[in-house]
């Protein structure tokens, strides 16, 4: 195998990584795509090296909107890993064993071998794919995620005023009419909201806010019930 450096002390975590599908197959996985739960970030597993004891993969963030163009054969696989949206590159060495990937750990590289980096006349090949319908239907849904979080980009500064206390969240947009709330909401007793300086006349009988970090944690956790549907 190349030799290289690394860095032990960073690390990535793949334990709610889901295996979506094998953009390439041939006589094993190739590069295969995985999407990290708690995020919807979008990962390749890239096959870059073997020895007897195991196979090596590289491991790097992917842009769904890329990967569609890598799809429609509109770019190749090096355009497609230049265009990564984190720098960070890290690497894996899954033994003979072929235990469950997360049970391996993946750190970051220092410094990326030539014989590693995609090659420019690599282009996806339909026939090597063995789960075409899947992977663009996770990119797809991936698309429509981040259009849908891009409307509600701006963040409001939440005040909420209960007695002598003050405490403040943020949220994603909220409509003004209050009608709908993203996040669930429920406290014991009634209170007013404060948005953007404006003290409104609405008042919430058993509210309580849920931070936005909770809310993705549950909809990870939901989501990873069914985790096996998508191995």
């Amino acid at each position: 195998m190349e030799n290289f450096t690394f860095n032990s002390c960073k690390k990535l975590d793949t334990t709610n990584f889901i295996r979506v599908g094998d953009l390439s197959y041939f006589e094993g996985p190739q590069l295969s795509l995985f999407e990290e739960l708690n995020n919807g970030h979008l990962y390749f597993f890239d096959w870059v090296d073997r020895d007897q004891k195991a196979n090596r993969w590289m491991i790097y963030r992917v842009s769904s909107k890329y990967i569609l163009q890598f799809l429609s054969g509109k770019i190749s696989h090096l355009e497609l890993f230049e265009n990564r949206p984190d720098e960070a590159i890290y690497f894996m060495d899954i033994d003979i064993q072929n235990k469950p990937f997360f049970q391996y750990v993946a750190f970051q590289l220092d410094n990326l071998p030539d014989a590693y980096v995609p090659n420019n006349d690599n282009f996806f090949e339909f026939s090597d794919c063995n789960a075409f319908e899947k992977i663009k239907s996770v990119i797809i849904d991936s698309l429509s995620r981040q259009k849908s979080e891009n409307e509600y980009s701006k963040i409001y500064r939440v005040r909420v005023l209960k007695h002598k206390e003050i405490k403040s969240n943020y949220f994603n947009r909220i409509n003004d009419d209050f009608k709908t709330i993203p996040y669930s909401i429920t406290h014991s007793k009634p209170f007013n909201f404060q948005i953007m300086g404006i003290l409104t006349s609405n008042s919430f009988e058993n509210a309580n806010i849920k931070s936005y970090a909770s809310f993705k944690k549950t909809e990870a956790l939901k989501r990873k019930e069914y985790a096996n549907h998508y191995n």
